[in-house]
């Protein structure tokens, strides 16, 4: 690696602003999440929630997935269908409609892909939501909250904090386009390959979070849902060997005892270490010394430091945004 300038180089931060409106949004969601439902014999509207069935018809033959009962939708979530939910407004409980639902042509099951199927949709039940008023009451039941203003005061705190998370981040990828002029033209493939597998397990870890338990549920082989990932592995190998140039020239170093802390804080916040691994901290140390992780997250723990260096020296320009 042949270094060029990496210290006073010009990046572009947006200003972290919470808006009023922000706080409203959040707070809103609060009283969603706690809104009790009755049932109502009325037309249904948005933000009603809806029990259906639906019988689904593709060319006139059934399809896998396309028949359920009792189907809970909140109309205007975004939860369901599009078309669904459309014409699912004005209807009364007990009716029964036609609904042609369109899959997007890059949906996960490719029978479906591109596809109109005929659904036969019936509103078994409809309910309407009462949620809470936003006043202290409502505030104790948030927490340890004593009135609304602390909660907004806390909302906004957050909000402010993971704003903030996000600027840092943008400024590390302005980092990274910068820097990509000092990397190799050309990699090793071996460390392609290993990227590429070390991506691949943590997106199957998202997925099965997700309910996603194995590869082929999204109509793909294991090694074409890998190979997704090569492009992403390729930069991310480039970018580690200027890092690690930066790194060794400035002396920036990360100590067993400043990796073990970084693990144990991660599981009182958020993080590599918190997201990957659900056991205590003992054994979640003893495991990744074990299985090879152990070198790795030291050296991401390092380039995340390399790159806070770098914009710690760096000229940033403030720009607010979203007035």
């Amino acid at each position: 690696i042949v270094l060029g300038e990496y210290q006073g180089i010009a990046l572009t931060r947006e200003a972290v602003i919470v808006r009023p409106e922000d706080v409203d949004s959040v707070i809103e969601g609060m009283r969603r999440r706690m809104a009790t439902y009755a049932v109502v014999d009325r037309p249904a509207k948005w933000g009603d929630l809806a029990i259906i069935d639906y019988r689904g018809r593709l060319d006139g033959a059934p399809f896998e997935g396309g028949d359920a009962k009792e189907v809970l939708v909140f109309i205007g979530a975004g939860e369901a269908m599009r078309e669904i939910e459309e014409a699912l407004v004005g209807r009364l409980g007990g009716e029964t409609f036609p609904v042609r639902a369109a899959y997007p042509a890059d949906h996960a099951n490719r029978e479906l892909a591109g596809k109109t199927a005929e659904l036969a949709v019936t509103l078994r039940e409809l309910k309407a939501a009462t949620l809470p008023v936003a006043d202290d009451a409502f505030a104790k039941t948030l927490g340890d909250y004593a009135t609304m203003e602390a909660v907004r005061a806390a909302v906004r705190e957050r909000l402010a904090a993971e704003k903030a998370r996000e600027t840092r981040d943008r400024l590390r990828a302005q980092v990274v386009d910068r820097l990509q002029k000092f990397s190799p033209a050309a990699v090793a493939p071996t460390l392609v390959e290993e990227e590429m597998n070390y991506m691949a397990v943590r997106g199957a870890e998202e997925l099965a979070g997700q309910g996603i338990r194995r590869i082929e549920q999204l109509r793909m082989q294991a090694e074409g849902f890998r190979n997704l990932f090569k492009p992403a592995a390729v930069r991310a190998v480039r970018e580690a060997f200027v890092l690690e140039a930066i790194a060794r020239k400035e002396g920036i170093a990360v100590t067993d005892d400043e990796l073990e802390k970084e693990i144990r804080d991660s599981r009182q916040g958020s993080g590599e270490a918190a997201n990957s691994f659900g056991a205590a901290p003992d054994p979640v140390i003893a495991r990744l010394k074990q299985d090879g992780r152990w070198e790795r997250l030291r050296q991401r723990l390092r380039q995340d430091r390399t790159l806070d260096w770098v914009i710690d020296r760096a000229q940033v320009h403030e720009r607010t945004l979203g007035m």
